[in-house]
C-alpha cells in the first residue's frame, strides 16, 4: 500500500540498510534477491569452486606422456604429440583382441583412455595385419597432423612412453600376442632413444 517502497540486496551491508532506513523513513526495509544477482552468485560459486583432483590428475599424467614423447622426437608442439599418440594407441588397439584392448584401455590414464577407446569398433577387432609396414601404414594413416612423419619412428616414440608407463607384465603380454615377425614394432626396454634424426 506504500507509494514508494525501498528495498536492498542479500549483499547490502548492515550499515548501508540502517542507513537507507534513516534516509528513507521507513521502518522496515525488504531484501530483494533478483534473478540477475542470483545468476551473478551462481556464476561466482561456479568460478570459486575447484576442478575435482581426478582432472587435475589426468590432465598432469596425460601431459607427462606428451612431454616425453615430443622429447623423443624433439618436437616442440604438443598438439602434434597428441594426434601422434592417438594415432599408434589406435593402431596398437585394432591389432588387439578385445578383452586385451579393454585391458590396456584399463591401464591409461583417463585422459588418453577417453581418445584411445574414441571411434572403436570392437566388433571388427582385431585387424589383420602381416607385416610391419602394414602397421606403419596403419600409424601414418590415422596421423593427419603431419603427413611427412615417419611412422616407424613415431610408432617407436609411442611405444617407449607406453612401455614406461604400464605395468611390466602387461607389455610383455601385449608383446606375446604379436607374432615373432610383428613384435620388432616394441622398442627394447635397455635401448637408449634418440628418434629425431629419421622424423
Amino acid at each position: 500500500m506504500t507509494e514508494q517502497a525501498y528495498s536492498c540486496s542479500p549483499e547490502t551491508d548492515l550499515r548501508e540498510a540502517v542507513q537507507i532506513m534513516r534516509q528513507k523513513q521507513v521502518r522496515r526495509l525488504p531484501v530483494i534477491d533478483s534473478a540477475s544477482q542470483k545468476t551473478k552468485r551462481a556464476k561466482e560459486r561456479i568460478v570459486d569452486t575447484h576442478q575435482p583432483e581426478v582432472f587435475e590428475t589426468t590432465l598432469q599424467k596425460t601431459n607427462i606422456w606428451l612431454k616425453q614423447i615430443s622429447g623423443l622426437l624433439h618436437w616442440d608442439d604438443p598438439q602434434k604429440a597428441y594426434h601422434g599418440l592417438r594415432a599408434v594407441l589406435h593402431a596398437l588397439r585394432d591389432r588387439l583382441p578385445v578383452a586385451e584392448a579393454a585391458h590396456l584401455g584399463a591401464q591409461l590414464p583417463m585422459l588418453v583412455r577417453g581418445f584411445y577407446y574414441d571411434c572403436w569398433k570392437p566388433a571388427g577387432s582385431p585387424a589383420k595385419i602381416h607385416t610391419t609396414q602394414e602397421f606403419y601404414d596403419a600409424v601414418q594413416q590415422n596421423f593427419t597432423a603431419d603427413r611427412n612423419v615417419n611412422p616407424m619412428r613415431l610408432t617407436e616414440a609411442v611405444l617407449t612412453v607406453l612401455s614406461s608407463h604400464v605395468s611390466a607384465s602387461e607389455v610383455e603380454k601385449l608383446r606375446g600376442i604379436f607374432p615373432p615377425h610383428l613384435r620388432k614394432i616394441w622398442p627394447g626396454s635397455e635401448r637408449t632413444v634418440d628418434l629425431s634424426d629419421l622424423v
